[in-house]
């Protein structure tokens, strides 16, 4: 008795289908038959080309065309190391569930675990010196032992200072921690006050500060205990991300085809400076 014969898909037939399918290898972008992604820049990748074209010389059609392959290739595995260390990162980074929080705390979990999170990586005695230190320079303007001014000079030589000033900003005030100098910081804040007074603001930042590295070293034993498991999670993350075999057999594969390109130029390499070698003997004298 024969078994009936199953019709395979031959795959997606609408057109719309076709389009999705066509843009399933752009997820890693190794088996991209795009050269250039949307976000990517063609003048990286012409100077990597140009780079390729100098140190391999190519002399004719076909080897020009080998070492723009090995080019495509190079740039492929670039690409998927950008993404790979994307991905690793955002991962690495995504905020920490607290069921991941096994064993800590028992009776206490979990709300004093969730409300340490934010600051785990100022669980560090370094870490907290310095908090404490830009802290008591704040502590002094906004006693009125220095004026605005004066701690914003003191912010050009100290950049603890500076840095834990910024970081307040951004953390309650949502000022961008892209700036390179106080004076910068400074026009920020008066952008941020709504009379546009930076004093006013500064003192706000000044107080928020000082709150912060006294929360930090009041909990600095438990947020030590939050710290190292925070640590430990990111280790088994980490460990987790190595162990996908995707990224690593697309890198394999690209591998594979670079190492087979380069195989084949060298071949024509050889074949070349064999068809222009000319053998001149001498010829026998009459």
């Amino acid at each position: 008795m024969s078994l009936p014969r199953r019709n395979r898909s031959g795959g997606p037939r609408t057109d719309v289908g076709k389009l999705s399918a066509s843009k399933n290898a752009l997820k890693s972008g190794a088996y991209s038959e795009m050269t250039i992604l949307p976000g990517e820049s063609e003048e990286d990748f012409l100077r990597l080309r140009d780079r390729f074209m100098l140190d391999f010389s190519p002399q004719d059609i076909a080897e020009t065309t080998l070492v723009h392959d090995l080019s495509i290739l190079t740039w492929k595995k670039l690409r998927l190391d950008k993404l790979n260390y994307a991905a690793l990162i955002q991962t690495l980074n995504e905020p920490i569930r607290l069921y991941e929080y096994s064993g800590i705390y028992a009776e206490e979990f979990p709300p004093q675990v969730e409300e340490l999170l934010p600051y785990v990586d100022e669980f560090f005695p370094d870490k907290i010196l310095k908090f404490a230190q830009a802290a008591e320079l704040a502590k002094s303007f906004v006693d009125g032992k220095l004026s605005a001014s004066e701690l914003m000079n003191k912010a050009i030589d100290d950049q603890n200072l500076f840095f834990h000033l910024k970081k307040i900003g951004n953390l309650f005030y949502e000022i961008t921690t892209d700036i390179d100098t106080p004076e910068l910081f400074w026009e920020m804040l008066r952008s941020a006050d709504d009379e546009g007074k930076p004093e006013a603001m500064l003192i706000k930042i000044a107080e928020d500060l000082i709150n912060e590295s006294r929360f930090i070293s009041k909990n600095m034993a438990r947020g030590m205990k939050v710290r190292d498991k925070v640590l430990e999670i990111r280790e088994k993350r980490l460990l987790s991300a190595m162990e996908i075999e995707k990224p690593r057999r697309a890198y394999d594969d690209l591998n594979r085809q670079f190492f087979k390109v380069l195989s084949e130029l060298r071949k024509h390499q050889s074949w070349r400076d064999k068809m222009g070698f000319i053998d001149v003997a001498e010829e026998p004298e009459a």
